[in-house]
């Protein structure tokens, strides 16, 4: 099937905004311009690129589309350099941004100018390696915005083999504070297990080879099968001694990690396998370990 081929100027050329630039190229879409403040950003992607390059927006020709990719709190400054673009000529029928956080409100300064938007936001983490556009196929773009925009959208996504999830407007800080954690947060968890790693005197290099099938199988059950019928380990067996002597490790080399492990395992307790598996004196006797003080078990 031939899909319509379009043109893009991007601005913000991070590590989505690059991507996003190399996929589009990859994909045969026409690039009008890509746009950066920060000249670094620009000369990094220069030898790469055969298209208009600019630290300045006054340099936008009209495109098709125009993606903001900048910082959140950039965006609103962004929209606003626009606007004052858009009361001179019209550069766009379609604008979207790639944050996570903001919806697509920000976009009301330009929406006089009949102009459609929607956020666009890739469900994907990006190291800033030259072959991060490859992940930004086969995933899902979450989007709100002007049903107009989202059609839009859909045209080019499919480009990259991926697909788009609408949210409501009001859930969309919700969906990025999941997405945050199941991402960032678990990068910030593996950096304790590494931490507490060091002890044995192992490199971070050494210790993620030792974690490595561990942490994949851990992943790959989850995906296939779901969180609880997955979870093993002392708080799945009801395993009171074990869980004792974490503590005791915790509190006396590993401190600030201790409260981590306590309420982690408190949200253990709540899984029906537990609920299911564990016998009512080792459930309380996890709960007073954990300082779990609310929770009921029912049996």
């Amino acid at each position: 099937m031939n899909t319509h081929k379009l043109s893009f100027a991007i601005i913000g050329l991070g590590r989505v905004g690059t991507a996003l630039y190399q996929i589009l190229v990859n994909k045969g879409h026409q690039i009008s311009g890509l746009f950066d403040s920060n000249p670094a950003q620009t000369n990094n992607i220069a030898p790469i690129s055969t298209n208009t390059i600019s630290n300045h927006l006054s340099d936008l020709a009209a495109t098709d589309i125009i993606i903001i990719s900048v910082p959140d709190d950039n965006v609103k400054q962004v929209v606003a350099d626009l606007e004052k673009i858009f009361r001179q000529k019209k550069l766009s029928n379609y604008i979207y941004h790639t944050s996570g956080a903001l919806s697509s409100d920000i976009f009301n300064p330009v929406r006089k100018y009949n102009v459609y938007c929607a956020s666009l936001h890739p469900v994907q983490t990006f190291s800033g390696d030259a072959t991060d556009f490859h992940k930004l196929e086969n995933i899902f773009f979450d989007m709100e915005g002007e049903k107009q925009a989202i059609k839009k959208a859909k045209e080019f996504v499919k480009t990259f083999n991926s697909d788009i999830i609408t949210i409501e407007k009001k859930l969309k800080p919700v969906y990025h504070l999941a997405c945050t954690m199941a991402s960032n947060y678990l990068n910030t968890l593996l950096f304790c297990v590494l931490d507490i790693l060091k002890f044995m005197n192992l490199s971070e290099k050494e210790s993620l080879e030792i974690l490595k099938p561990l942490l994949s199988t851990t992943l790959q059950n989850i995906l296939e099968n779901g969180v609880d019928k997955t979870l093993t380990g002392p708080i799945s067996r009801g395993d009171v001694g074990t869980v004792e002597k974490h503590l005791a490790i915790l509190n006396d080399k590993f401190t600030p990690y201790s409260q981590l492990y306590k309420e982690l395992g408190k949200i253990g307790l709540k899984y029906n396998s537990v609920l299911k598996n564990v016998s009512t004196s080792d459930m309380e006797s996890l709960r007073t370990l954990l300082k779990d003080k609310d929770f009921k078990h029912d049996e």
